[in-house]
């Protein structure tokens, strides 16, 4: 019987070590499928031994990773304790210059991360098997520090090696390491055990790392750095290059993304990191006494001769524009990176097969075949131990080397033993692995989704196509793939546009066909026409907030900045990959003149950018600048070429600046002071308002999370403000020299929260809502309360220590100080929602929300958000895209289902909030809240249900977990002299529950207004139909009746009157 995974469908013989029902073709597979399978998958009782365990996915002690999935095994007792020490423990061996594959299981900052190596699986789970044994013989156990215990983790109360970093006798407590996965926890002493005598004393697992030829450009890597970062490499296999070993055996590494693009590039691109100074002392004695023994000892090992050094890669298939075949596709990475082969050519490639098994089947395995590197030998593939001819990529270890099949177009790293000499006769055949990329589209996104290849996957693979070449680009044919034996006939591109995950792609096509004026020589290369148009950004001059990023600072009086919203970033960032391929594709010489338009090699960075020729030097040096970052700098003549006129349509982005409102001390800008502001401008995003436009550029104002740059320059006394700025009506309000530095404070976002529970539903309490995609649950746990009365206490000092106006408002999500309207004290808060002049906040620790003043609003310390927030952001599963308006009938629903009891359980986490699936309570049973929400969007996207309240919709303000929006926190006396109403029936609620102190939470009781809709006929029908108005009232006028005990008469009949 035929296995087949149940993840991607392919065949599969793996079996889930914990239920040993799903089978999958791979651990990754597993682990993909952990998120869906863990709700079915139950132990069985006989366990399976650690032999068993060569293929299974291994328990990591880390917050998304699976759990359960090796079956624990019964070691043997009666050891007495020992103690192990890291410093005891042997290293895993990583050369120098190698190319790894390996996983990110941990990610501190790009300066600290912990990855594992494909090496390290095997030691992985024979650990893991033996750690999970019963402890309750061990009598109690004090560790010691840089021992090396067995630590039971606190999410899935599995076994881990553990080093111990501290010991706290008095609170029985312990700070571990896990050394197998990289992150790190407090423990109580019991959970801490010494290690077992059956484990082996292997190396640790993750290895520690770090980005290579980067550092940050502040001198510390900022959160949105790290949450960048995190997304992109956590938990996926990506290829690394082991630059240096550092001391302590940490490799300094580069990572190539999915993308294609080194992740050091992606940090200097977007202002996260600068490259480190290379120095030009060239090789130390002991890097040239290292080389000279690696040397010999290769020498030594192959007998002073390459023995595959004259095995070259055979020449590839041709193919011209219009050709068309059939074929099938052997490998797939994405839209852009698709190998196929032709079906023609499919009695050439199985003789292929049979002749490369009868040589290495006679042909024994040599200690000294070591292949160089871009030769081509014969592989043994591990998935079916066939042998293959293969392209030697790099040797990851001694004797571990990367290999690409070239007949199919895969990789893999295999043991320098699977490796044989190829016979020269085999490589006259020519390469059968066709390189194609879909041709005339492009991702709807920056990158392709995991959704859009899983869908291309299902429409290429196991399917004869029709492949007809329509263009060349770099060595790749642009292609057509059509599947004919579909009904009716099914084109891939246009099934990934249909389907939203792909759109038209013009330059996609054909060199010739891009559009803008171009010429070619008889070689076919495109040369671009002299005469070419450009023009230059511009800011609007009419007092809005945008969103800069600044590129180059001289100093305050003349600084460089571009568009910083995410349409322009993703414009220029495909203009830069579009000029690097055109500049790698054309080396044609290029004739410079001063005022002309050209690509320059960006100095340092190894990236093409748009530049303008601004002098002629000498030595063949001309100096240009930068047009999309304002740079200047004089390259060789040789990194010039001619630029694309398309490549000139989007508008030089770099705009030249000054800051406003400000002057320097002495007449001259200090050192201190141009440091001061260069770390304020290029350390995160800023907000600018244009004052002034002169000739030489735009005057501006700078906000730095909420914070204006003027302002810190003044208080740090760095500058002094102008007398234009003093004079003026609309100045910048600048802090008075007397103030205190505000060094520290600002609106962050980047705020710590309490944790919900990963492997358990709970009951969630909600606080706020704001959209599905947006709500904030509240802890039940109170947490330390004598920190947070200190931290009051500490709150107090620091606003009224400040003795600025903070007149512009912080960001919706932003954390601040909040001054209560109950009390007048700080209190920690959030942002929720801004107006002209006061803001909706979510008080963090007790969950209660109001309106206070832009005034009561000041910027909170660093130091105060090391406590971590009761209020917790939410977001339910699901929702992939959140339109950007969401209707108000929707909106009502999502509230409506949030009013009774519901349950939550945890389904990931994105770096900024938790996701959600819900359940609804109710007394008709439970609803899934996020099947009921996506359904209603969907029917509203589709007009089948009509709004609730005529045109109006909701953009996503904030909301009350009662279902009813906050306005001012009105006192109780206050609604004294109004008419009896319905307001003054639900204001008297409120004062039966009073929330003059934050420290009070948000009732749970809920008002009638809305009535909850059930089920998608009830939303759908919940305007037209007087039966759901009937019930609306009639549940009010039953809630208003049940009020009769605490109200008086005359207020429920007033309120029964205004039913």
């Amino acid at each position: 019987m035929v296995k087949l995974c149940h993840y991607c469908g392919q065949q599969g013989s793996l079996r889930c070590a914990r239920c040993k029902k799903k089978y999958y073709c791979s651990a990754d597979c597993q682990a993909r499928d952990w998120t869906a399978h863990r709700h079915l998958c139950k132990a069985v009782i006989p366990p399976v031994s650690a032999s068993g365990m060569s293929q299974k996915h291994l328990a990591m002690p880390i917050r998304t990773s699976p759990r359960g999935l090796v079956a624990k095994e019964s070691l043997g007792g009666g050891a007495s304790p020992r103690r192990v020490y890291l410093s005891n423990m042997p290293r895993n061996k990583v050369t120098k210059g190698a190319q790894v594959e390996a996983s990110v299981v941990e990610l501190r900052n790009p300066g600290k991360f912990f990855i594992h190596m494909k090496m390290t699986v095997a030691s992985l789970q024979r650990i893991s098997a033996a750690l999970q044994k019963v402890y309750s013989s061990v009598p109690e156990y004090i560790p010691e520090c840089g021992e090396v215990c067995a630590t039971r983790y606190s999410l899935d109360q599995d076994w881990y090696r553990g080093v111990v970093q501290t010991v706290d006798a008095p609170c029985r407590t312990a700070h571990i390491f896990y050394m197998d996965f990289g992150n790190e926890e407090t423990v109580t002493l019991d959970r801490v055990k010494p290690l077992p005598p059956g484990v082996d004393l292997l190396p640790q697992c993750a290895t520690e790392c770090r980005m290579a030829g980067v550092t940050p450009v502040t001198g510390h890597w900022s959160e949105e750095c790290n949450i960048a970062v995190r997304q992109m490499v956590v938990g996926k296999k990506l290829t690394m290059t082991v630059v240096d070993i550092l001391d302590g055996g940490v490799c300094a590494v580069d990572i190539l993304l999915t993308s294609g693009k080194e992740l050091s590039s992606f940090l200097v691109e977007h202002g996260y990191a600068a490259m480190e100074p290379t120095g030009s002392t060239g090789p130390s004695v002991k890097d040239i006494e290292g080389m000279l023994t690696v040397v010999l000892e290769d020498l030594k090992s192959s007998g002073g001769k390459e023995e595959t050094a004259e095995a070259s890669l055979p020449s590839p298939l041709i193919h011209s524009l219009g050709d068309m075949f059939h074929a099938v596709v052997t490998h797939l990475e994405s839209p852009d990176v698709v190998v196929c082969q032709k079906l023609e050519n499919a009695n050439v490639i199985q003789e292929l097969q049979v002749n490369l098994h009868e040589f290495c089947s006679r042909t024994p395995a040599k200690e000294d075949f070591r292949p160089a590197p871009s030769s081509v030998c014969s592989s043994q593939f591990s998935e079916d131990s066939l042998w293959y001819r293969a392209k030697v990529l790099g040797y990851s270890s001694g004797d571990h080397v990367y290999v690409e099949y070239i007949d199919f177009g895969n990789t893999e790293e295999v043991d320098l033993s699977c490796l044989r000499p190829i016979p020269p006769v085999l490589l006259n055949i020519p390469i059968q692995a066709i390189s194609c990329a879909l041709s005339g589209v492009k991702p709807a996104l920056p990158t392709w989704m995991d959704s859009a290849m899983t869908m291309l996957r299902s429409l290429v693979c196991n399917r004869i196509l029709r492949v007809t070449v329509v263009g060349h680009r770099e060595g790749t044919a642009l292609v057509t793939l059509v599947d004919e034996n579909s009904d009716p006939q099914m084109d891939v591109a246009e099934v990934l546009m249909a389907s939203g995950y792909a759109v038209a792609d013009d330059d996609n096509v054909t060199c010739g066909q891009a559009g803008g004026q171009v010429t070619t020589d008889s070689s076919g290369a495109i040369k671009p026409v002299v005469n070419t148009e450009w023009k230059y950004a511009e800011l609007p001059a009419d007092g809005q907030m945008l969103k800069l990023v600044v590129s180059m600072v001289k100093s305050p009086e003349e600084f460089y900045c571009r568009h910083g919203n995410t349409k322009d970033v993703y414009a220029l960032a495909e203009l830069s990959a579009a000029l690097v391929q055109h500049c790698q594709s054309d080396d044609t010489a290029f004739a410079a003149t001063v005022g002309q338009p050209c690509c320059a090699l960006l100095p340092g960075d190894g990236t093409w950018g748009r530049a303008l020729v601004q002098s002629m030097g000498t030595d063949k040096k001309v100096g240009v600048v930068f047009v999309d970052y304002g740079n200047t700098s004089y390259v060789d003549l040789a990194h010039l070429r001619a630029i694309h006129p398309k490549h000139l349509e989007l508008p030089f982005q770099a705009l030249r600046c000054r800051l406003a409102g400000v002057e320097p001390l002495e007449g001259q800008w200090s050192g201190e002071a141009l440091q001061r502001f260069e770390a304020l401008c290029l350390s995160s995003s800023l907000e600018a308002r244009v004052r002034t436009v002169t000739q030489s550029g735009y005057e501006v104002e700078l906000m730095r999370c909420g914070v204006s740059v003027a302002s810190v320059l003044v208080s740090e006394r760095l500058a002094r403000p102008s007398a234009q700025s003093e004079a003026a009506t609309t100045a910048v309000p600048l802090v008075a020299t007397a103030a205190p530095a505000m060094t520290g404070c600002a609106f962050p976002t980047d705020w710590r929260t309490a944790e919900l529970p990963r492997s358990e539903a709970f009951q969630a309490h909600v606080a706020v809502v704001v959209n599905p995609g947006l709500f904030y649950l509240v802890s039940t746990n109170e947490g330390n309360k004598e920190k947070l009365h200190a931290l009051m206490g500490e709150l107090a000092n620091h606003c009224t220590s400040l003795q600025a106006v903070w007149s512009v408002a912080p960001e919706p999500g932003a954390a601040c100080c909040a001054q209560f309207s109950g009390d007048k004290k700080w209190y920690r808060a959030v942002v929720l929602e801004t107006m002209d002049s006061e803001a909706s906040v979510l008080y963090s620790d007790y969950g209660n929300t109001e309106r206070v003043p832009l005034s009561a609003i000041c910027p909170i310390a660093r130091e105060h958000l090391e406590l971590p927030f009761r209020i917790i952001r939410c977001a339910l599963e699901g929702l992939e895209l959140c339109p950007p308006v969401w209707p108000r009938s929707v909106l009502r629903l999502f509230e409506s289902m949030l009013k009774g009891s519901v349950v939550a359980s945890v389904q990931g986490f994105d770096g900024t909030s938790y996701r959600l699936n819900l359940t609804s309570l109710t007394e008709r049973g439970a609803m899934h809240v996020n099947t009921m929400v996506l359904r209603a969007l969907e029917q509203m996207q589709s007009g089948f249900v009509t709004e609730l309240s005529g045109s109006q919709v909701h953009s996503g303000g904030p909301v009350e977990s009662s279902g009813s929006k906050k306005t001012e926190s009105e006192c109780p006396a206050e609604a004294a002299g109004k008419d009896v109403s319905k307001t003054q029936v639900e204001m008297e609620r409120k004062e039966a529950e009073p929330q003059l102190n934050p420290e009070a939470l948000h009732s749970s009781d809920r008002p009638s207004d809305v009535t909850p809709l059930t089920t998608p006929e009830a939303a759908q029908c919940s305007c037209c139909c007087c039966c759901v108005d009937l019930k609306r009232k009639m549940n009010k006028i039953e809630e208003l009746l049940l009020l009769l005990t605490k109200q008086q008469p005359d207020a429920v009949t007033s309120s029964c009157y205004d039913v």
